[in-house]
């Protein structure tokens, strides 16, 4: 399962997301990637054409992105299996 950096609040009056413009980016994300780890996703970087996972020890400071996984064998057999796609530019 991949999950990204979105958080859904669609719904959510201005009223009820004021609290949360107060508290730093940077203090937000550190607790969603946090709670990300608590949950049992753990962070990985991809190299997309050998299609190659590497488990990172906290997020990606090169790309800035961090893939968070916590099936990791059911990713690697999907990345495995899945076709490949000729890019008209490599």
């Amino acid at each position: 399962m991949l999950v990204h950096q979105a958080v859904p609040i669609s719904g959510c009056g201005a009223e009820t997301l004021q609290p949360c413009l107060r508290i730093s980016p940077n203090v937000l994300l550190g607790a969603i990637r946090q709670t990300m780890i608590d949950f049992g996703f753990l962070p990985y970087s991809r190299d997309p054409f050998p299609r190659v996972l590497r488990q990172l020890p906290g997020r990606s400071t090169q790309t800035g992105n961090t893939h968070y996984l916590s099936d990791i064998d059911y990713v690697q057999d999907r990345l495995k299996m899945a076709p490949e796609i000729v890019l008209p530019w490599r």
